[in-house]
C-alpha cells in the first residue's frame, strides 16, 4: 500500500497537469548544440547576435548556426532529426516544431540524419532547391557552393523540387542542381562514393541510436546517449532505474550552468557538463543515500507518451518571488533555485 500510495504521489506531482498537455503538444521546439568542434557561432533569431557557441546551448527558430574553417558542429532538432555542418558552412533553423522543421543551408556542407519515428514533416531549403524527406528514416548529405547545390541521399529517399519541376530520389542517388531559384536545372546521378564526412556522420548516428541507455529512458528524450559516457544506471527500490552522474563528492545538479533568456520559455538552463541536456529538461532529481540521482519518471519508458520538455525542473525562492511567479528584476544576486522531486509541486513559469 505504501508503495502505491508514493507512485500515485509522483504520477499526480509529475504529470498530474501535464501529461494531457504532452500528448497535444503545441509549444515551439527546442534544440540544442550537442556537439562542437572547432570555431561555431550561432546568431539569435530575436535579437540578430552572433556569439561564439556552447555545448547544450538551446536552438530555437529563427537562429543560425555556423561553423569556420576546419570546424564542424551537430545539433540535435529533437529526438529523431539531427543536422550536422561541416567546415565554413552556415545553416538557419527557420521552422521547428514537433510536427514541422524547415532548415535552410545557405553554403557549405550538411548532413542531416531521420531516425525512425519522426513525428515532423521535415524541408531542408538552399539556395537553388528543396528537399522533402519522404520516409521516416533516411540520411541526406547537402553540399552547397557557389550557384549549385548537391543532395545525396545515403538512405532513405526524397523529393527534391525547383521551379521548373521536382524529381524523387532514393538510396545511392544524387541530384545536382545549378542556377538560380528562378531558373534552376538539376539532373540525377549516382551517389559519388562515401568519404571521411559520410563515415564521421555515421558513427555519430550509430552512437545516438545504440545508446544503452534507452532501455531506461523514453527516446523522446533528446540527449539521452550521453549518460552512457558520464554515469551509471542503478535500481532504487519502489523507484526503479535512475541515472547518477560520475562527479566529485559534494556536487548537486543545477550548479554548473547559467541561465538564458529564450523567446517563450523565459528562463532556460544551460549546463556546462557535457551530458546535461535530458536530466535538466525532464524527469526529476533526488538524494539516493549520499548521491544526487536523475529519475526519468514511471512513464519513461512508456511508448505512447510523450514528455514535456521544460527550461529547467526547479523552484526558486528569494526577493522578488511571489507565489507560483517570479521576477528576475533585481538580478540574480537575490534569487536562488534548487532541483524539485520527484513528489514535489512544480508551477511552470513559461508561455
Amino acid at each position: 500500500m505504501k508503495r502505491i500510495m508514493w507512485l500515485a504521489i509522483f504520477l499526480l506531482a509529475l504529470y498530474g497537469t501535464n501529461f494531457a498537455a504532452a500528448q497535444v503538444d503545441l509549444s515551439p521546439g527546442v534544440g540544442r548544440i550537442s556537439l562542437i568542434h572547432g570555431d561555431v557561432s550561432t546568431q539569435r533569431g530575436d535579437t540578430g547576435d552572433w556569439a561564439a557557441a556552447a555545448l547544450n546551448q538551446p536552438v530555437v527558430a529563427g537562429d543560425q548556426v555556423s561553423t569556420g574553417a576546419g570546424s564542424r558542429a551537430e545539433v540535435q532538432l529533437d529526438f529523431a532529426n539531427i543536422l550536422r555542418l561541416g567546415d565554413s558552412s552556415q545553416a538557419k533553423i527557420a521552422t521547428l516544431a514537433r510536427t514541422q522543421i524547415q532548415v535552410q543551408v545557405g553554403q557549405g556542407l550538411a548532413d542531416y540524419s531521420v531516425f525512425k519515428d519522426s513525428d515532423a514533416d521535415i524541408e531542408i531549403d538552399t539556395p537553388n532547391v528543396a528537399i522533402h524527406p519522404s520516409s521516416r528514416e533516411g540520411v541526406y548529405r547537402i553540399a552547397v557552393s557557389g550557384g549549385e547545390t548537391q543532395v545525396t541521399v545515403r538512405k532513405g529517399s526524397g523529393e527534391i523540387s525547383t521551379p521548373p519541376g521536382s524529381a524523387r530520389g532514393g538510396k545511392g542517388q544524387s541530384a545536382i542542381v545549378r542556377g538560380t531559384a528562378d531558373n534552376a536545372e538539376y539532373k540525377l546521378a549516382e551517389a559519388p562514393a562515401k568519404d571521411g564526412w559520410d563515415s564521421w556522420n555515421s558513427q555519430r548516428d550509430g552512437l545516438i541510436r545504440d545508446a544503452q541507455s534507452w532501455s531506461h529512458i523514453n527516446r523522446y528524450y533528446t540527449g539521452g546517449q550521453d549518460l552512457d559516457t558520464y554515469g551509471h544506471w542503478v535500481y532504487v527500490p519502489d523507484c526503479g532505474y535512475a541515472w547518477a552522474p560520475a562527479v566529485a563528492v559534494g556536487w548537486a545538479p543545477y550548479r554548473f550552468g547559467r541561465w538564458v533568456w529564450e523567446p517563450y520559455w523565459g528562463w532556460t538552463w544551460v549546463s556546462y557538463e557535457p551530458w546535461g541536456w535530458a536530466p535538466y529538461h525532464y524527469g526529476r532529481w533526488f538524494l539516493y543515500g549520499s548521491s544526487w540521482c536523475w529519475w526519468p519518471g514511471p512513464l519513461a519508458v512508456y511508448p505512447a507518451y510523450y514528455p514535456v520538455w521544460a527550461p529547467a525542473y526547479v523552484s526558486f525562492f528569494g526577493f522578488g518571488y511571489a507565489g507560483a511567479g517570479f521576477s528576475f528584476g533585481f538580478g540574480f544576486g537575490n534569487v536562488g533555485w534548487f532541483p524539485i522531486g520527484p513528489a514535489d509541486p512544480f508551477y511552470p513559469w513559461w508561455g
